[in-house]
């Protein structure tokens, strides 16, 4: 934790929050695929992220991808998140938005709740 200035100035206060942790997926005849890609978010500030001792984890930079979005503030279960996936898929095509309908990516903020979830934007 970053120390509070005594005058109140709270500009080197660091505030704890967890990590994005999530999964990529895909889809095939409507359904997810009980098949993922784990991945963790570093932040861009970490210049040097630490090397794995796992070999089944890497480490790799991504480049910039536009997603379409949709946030959730409360725990679901499975069958509820893949009804939010098809929803939101169903969504997106209904808006003629362009997609990749194949894959999608859900980050888990925290243990309250909060998930994003996102279709790749496939337009320009």
């Amino acid at each position: 934790m970053g120390d509070v200035g005594s005058k109140g100035d709270v500009g080197s206060t660091v505030v704890p929050i967890s990590a994005p942790w999530g999964v990529f997926g895909y889809l095939e005849n409507g359904k997810i695929q009980h098949k993922f890609r784990v991945f963790l978010e570093i932040v861009p500030e970490v210049i040097n992220p630490p090397e794995s001792t796992d070999p089944t984890v890497k480490t790799v930079f991504a480049p910039p991808v536009w997603y379409y979005t949709r946030a959730f503030d409360k725990k679901v279960d499975e069958e509820q998140i893949e009804e939010r996936v098809i929803q939101f898929q169903k969504d997106l095509e209904q808006d003629n938005q362009p997609f990749n309908g194949t894959f999608f990516v859900i980050a888990f903020f925290n243990s309250h709740g909060l998930m994003g979830l996102g279709f790749e934007n496939a337009g320009e």
